[in-house]
C-alpha cells in the first residue's frame, strides 16, 4: 500500500523502475493513419489512444503533447525534467519504432517516473502493459 501513487489499495503501483509498459500512445505513418508496427493490433477507436505526427526524430519535442507529460518533460533535447529519458516515436532507418512506452528497465539513469521511449509493438523481456478499466 505504500508504494501506491495513493497511499492506498486503490492506487497505481509500481510507477518507476521494474518494467518499461506500453501505453496506448501511437505514431501515424506519412498518411496519417494508425501505425500497427509489430504490435499485431487493428486499429481502436480513437478516444483510447493517443496520437503522434509523423517524426523521423525520437527527440522531437514538437512530436509531444501538453497534458500527457511528453511536451513538459522534455525543455530541449538535451534537458529533461530528472534527467529522465524522454524519446518519442519516430520512423527510424530501419525499422518503425511508433509507440510510446513509459519508464525504462535497464535501471540506466535516464530511467524514472517521467521517462519515456519508443518501440515497435512487439514483445520484449523486459516490457509490459497495464490494463486499465474506464466507465463510460
Amino acid at each position: 500500500v505504500g508504494a501506491s501513487t495513493t497511499g492506498n489499495i486503490y492506487g497505481i503501483y509500481d510507477m518507476s523502475g521494474g518494467a518499461q509498459e506500453y501505453v496506448m500512445a501511437n505514431m501515424v505513418d506519412t498518411s496519417g493513419n494508425f501505425y500497427v508496427a509489430d504490435s499485431g493490433l487493428s486499429k481502436p477507436d480513437s478516444k483510447y489512444y493517443d496520437s503522434y505526427s509523423y517524426s523521423t526524430s525520437r527527440i522531437d519535442q514538437q512530436a509531444g503533447k501538453l497534458g500527457d507529460a511528453t511536451k513538459e518533460v522534455m525543455v530541449d533535447s538535451w534537458s529533461r525534467w530528472n534527467d529522465d529519458m524522454c524519446y518519442m516515436p519516430y520512423d527510424a532507418s530501419h525499422s518503425t519504432l511508433s509507440w510510446l512506452v513509459r519508464d525504462d528497465c535497464t535501471g540506466n539513469l535516464w530511467s524514472g517516473v517521467f521517462a519515456s521511449n519508443s518501440l515497435d509493438g512487439g514483445a520484449s523481456y523486459c516490457t509490459s502493459f497495464r490494463v486499465v478499466l474506464t466507465a463510460e
